[in-house]
């Protein structure tokens, strides 16, 4: 854990460095340092791989999604598969739910990220322990730390879930027919002031390894904050 904290250190001298060197006069130096230490703040690399800032509508939640993100699912939006699209297990404090798609053997197979928030009364890790076990007993359910780019502590799950229920789509944008594959999710927990965030990533295992880097969670996570 040492590790990041010490490359994250080391980016913001340099950071400083590099505008020192240039050259300027005190107050736009100062500026300039301010403007870099909230970039690096931020996440620094990868920011271009995010949306604008979303404020979650009567939550103190305000998120950046991955660009891939760009469906929004909503309980009326007519699909017949909805269900096969929300979380495997009961999310504790659920909010939205967005899903993308990626090509495999010519069709496009989703995968999801959903966004929770519950006040720290709760205790979510138990909570999605038990329900995780109530559909997979034998599940190895496991916290570790995961510090995003801001170093802040959030707490990192990995499970494999089978016979999950996906819904690809064809070539011309259509549902095809449902598939059962087993799935992994990376489940991330956040204490914040007084609220819980709760991030889940739900993906084919077949695409998991494509798709996780965990650099640009870090990042990502590091977008995702209480406004008071």
């Amino acid at each position: 854990m040492q590790q990041p904290m010490k490359l994250w250190k080391l980016g913001v001298w340099m950071a400083l460095a590099g505008v020192w060197i240039a050259g300027c006069g005190t107050g736009a130096y100062r500026e300039r340092m301010q403007k870099r230490l909230e970039q690096l703040r931020q996440g620094g690399a990868g920011q271009e791989e995010l949306s604008d800032p979303i404020q979650i509508p009567n939550k103190p939640l305000e998120i950046r999604l991955l660009k891939a993100f760009v469906t929004e699912l909503s309980p009326t939006d007519g699909s017949k598969h909805l269900a096969r699209r929300t979380p495997p297990f009961p999310l504790p404090g659920l909010l939205r739910t967005w899903e993308a798609h990626l090509d495999q053997g010519g069709q496009k197979m989703p995968y999801y990220v959903y966004v929770g928030l519950v006040e720290t009364s709760q205790n979510p890790q138990e909570t999605i322990r038990e329900r995780i076990h109530q559909e997979w007993p034998d599940a190895k359910v496991e916290w570790k730390d995961f510090p995003d780019a801001q170093q802040r502590a959030w707490k990192r799950c990995q499970v494999l879930l089978a016979d999950l229920d996906w819904v690809p789509l064809d070539p011309a944008g259509k549902e095809a027919p449902v598939q059962k594959q087993t799935g992994r999710m990376d489940i991330f927990l956040l204490q914040e002031g007084n609220h819980w965030i709760i991030v889940a990533c739900r993906a084919p295992e077949t695409l998991a390894s494509p798709l996780r880097r965990d650099d640009l969670y870090r990042v990502w996570l590091a977008n995702l904050r209480i406004k008071s």
